[in-house]
């Protein structure tokens, strides 16, 4: 269910967002490497100086653009630092649709960054539209509490690094989330960064939905919970410590689409396709 979009031809894009988002895993992730190049720049120490720079530094008021404010705090930091910067944000750039943010505006927002660094940012097919097309809606929190957003992104790999490789490996196996998310939610401030659902959904399409907010989340339950096992709350769909099996359903819907999303609609409208409700 999770890698299906649907027959709107407004999510045909998605195939290629993931395929960006695993390049980020094997690149970034398990490796301290670069999206767009050879650097090595996802590194311990470098995500270290750019959350000291910028979230141990904050500039506060009104008068200054979240750019503007990044530039002053990155004022004579290393190159691999303000390309990381760059490379942060393109993958917090993964999950608006163009509702929110356009794929123009996106671009042009890493490339300032990366310009920052003393070099042009280099052609890259992760850079394309239906990359940056995004896979979530999102509200204006998002966009507002960006530093936030950056932030818990920032100390999760940075946690993640400091993990021994075998204990990284069996976080990432191909047979489900859940360790991952246990592991994901003991970092601080997880329950209310939508950074934490973005990241479980780029590591595990398979299983989990392209939806970035927990309340959205128990919005689901509520709305399916006529046809879930007897005792279902809305806290396992959210958190990966309660059950964590699928409740199988079938519906030519999206989440996001009426019938499923419109809460006067009961029960739900049932017809061809399948898919399954997630414990995370």
């Amino acid at each position: 269910m999770s890698r299906w979009i649907g027959p709107s031809p407004d999510y045909d894009h998605i195939g290629d967002v993931l395929d960006a988002a695993d390049a980020w895993r094997d690149r970034c992730l398990v490796t301290d490497g670069s999206v767009f190049g050879e650097d090595v720049l996802w590194t311990i120490p470098n995500l270290r100086e750019l959350r000291n720079r910028v979230q141990e530094n904050p500039i506060y008021g009104t008068d200054s653009t979240f750019y503007e404010k990044l530039n002053m705090q990155l004022d004579s930091a290393q190159p691999e630092v303000v390309r990381l910067a760059a490379e942060t944000l393109w993958f917090l750039f993964l999950v608006p649709l163009p509702e929110s943010m356009k794929p123009e505006t996106k671009r042009a927002q890493i490339q300032k960054v990366w310009r920052w660094s003393g070099s042009d940012l280099p052609d890259s097919e992760y850079l394309r539209d239906s990359v940056l097309k995004g896979v979530a809606g999102v509200g204006s929190g998002f966009n507002t509490r960006r530093p936030d957003e950056l932030d818990f992104l920032w100390r999760v790999v940075e946690q993640w690094r400091a993990l021994p490789n075998p204990r990284q490996r069996e976080l990432l196996r191909v047979d489900g989330p859940w360790d991952f998310a246990a592991w994901l939610d003991g970092i601080e401030d997880a329950e209310r960064r939508a950074m934490r659902h973005a990241i479980l959904y780029f590591l595990f399409p398979d299983d989990l939905e392209r939806i970035v907010s927990a309340g959205h989340k128990r919005q689901i339950v509520e709305n399916l919970k006529a046809r879930l096992p007897c005792g279902f709350q809305s806290k396992p769909i959210t958190h990966s410590t309660a059950n964590r099996s699928p409740i199988p359903f079938q519906t030519d819907h999206l989440f996001h689409s009426k019938p499923i999303s419109d809460s006067s609609v009961k029960p739900i409208t049932l017809a061809v396709g399948s898919g399954t409700v997630r414990g995370v």
